[in-house]
């Protein structure tokens, strides 16, 4: 660090920020975001907002679950 001067000191070299690695295999979620619209004891009305990062452009197969036990039941599109 430059100490020489006056003032705040100054770094001259090496990694001064925080650094990260992620590491993904074609894509990847990175933000979901869910807002419950409406409630009633037989349904549930929720929007989905998703921020899907790829290596490259490609088609994608969603598959939602949902329910509990032997009512659980699944959605599916390509």
């Amino acid at each position: 660090m430059n100490t020489a001067g006056i003032g705040t000191p100054l770094v001259t070299s090496g990694i001064w920020r925080p650094v990260y690695l992620e590491m993904w295999n074609e894509a990847r979620i990175s933000n979901l975001f869910v807002e419950q619209r409406d409630i009633s004891a037989a349904s549930a009305h929720l929007d989905v907002q998703t921020e899907v990062i790829a290596s490259h452009g490609a088609s994608a197969h969603l598959t939602l679950t949902y329910g509990l036990g032997s009512a659980t039941r699944r959605w599916s599109r390509t």
